[in-house]
């Protein structure tokens, strides 16, 4: 884990830096990098020493003070296990991680509608031309029951919707991510653990009754994971 991870994890809020730099007075440090104050009394500084300690040849030194319990706690997270959990696995049927489930009532905005699930959203995209089967959808009670109208109307769904799904799903799974800090967050803590869709009867999305299925929601997951880390969330 790198330094701005472990710094992103302890807060900047229990984090102080000290300068070794008599012309710096201030600076802090967090996971967008640091940031250095310089001392307004004439007396310490001019234009030209300011200038001296921002040039790109110039080192500055900063010393970094953390509560020695939170930097170990953050370099070393616990990790929690539930039911088929492993330290290097994660099963988000389980309740700890079922966030990530698309049954999960995390109400998201997609196409200028407001689904009660993302799932719910995922079986819009199946009808577009047939708007009464999507009106249902959206109406439907819940996840469940939209899954229940999808299926009984699988001769009006798209031609193309094989070719399609994933991307679709993983558009989806983007949204609901971006439009809530809770999903975010808790994706995040599952580390570098493999992401596994506990389903015992869908071996595409999930990992199917022998365990040996595809999986492409939790890679969809991994995907979205790794774009978040990449932007700079933590």
């Amino acid at each position: 884990m790198s330094l701005v991870a472990i710094l992103a994890r302890i807060g900047d809020e229990n984090i102080h830096v000290q300068s070794l730099i008599s012309d710096i007075t201030a600076g802090n440090i967090g996971r967008k990098g640091a940031t250095i104050t310089f001392s307004t009394d004439p007396k310490f500084v001019s234009d030209i020493n300011r200038a001296a300690a921002c040039s790109p040849a110039k080192k500055v030194g900063l010393v970094v003070w953390v509560d020695s319990e939170k930097w170990d706690a953050a370099k070393n997270p616990a990790v929690e296990c539930h039911g088929l959990d492993t330290p290097e696995r994660v099963c988000f049927y389980e309740p700890d991680f079922y966030v990530l489930s698309n049954f999960s009532a995390f109400q998201m905005w997609w196409r200028d509608l407001l689904f009660d699930t993302s799932e719910q959203a995922y079986h819009w995209e199946k009808f577009p031309g047939a708007p009464d089967v999507q009106w249902e959808i959206v109406h439907a009670e819940s996840a469940h029951d939209a899954f229940k109208v999808a299926e009984r109307n699988r001769a009006r769904r798209r031609a193309d919707w094989d070719d399609v799904k994933v991307g679709i799903m993983r558009d989806i799974l983007r949204a609901k991510a971006q439009q809530h800090e809770y999903v975010r967050r808790k994706l995040l803590a599952t580390g570098e653990r493999e992401l596994v869709e506990n389903s015992w009867r869908d071996d595409f999305w999930g990992w199917g009754p022998n365990r040996d299925g595809k999986n492409t929601l939790g890679k969809l997951w991994m995907e979205v994971r790794a774009e978040l880390r990449a932007g700079g969330a933590s």
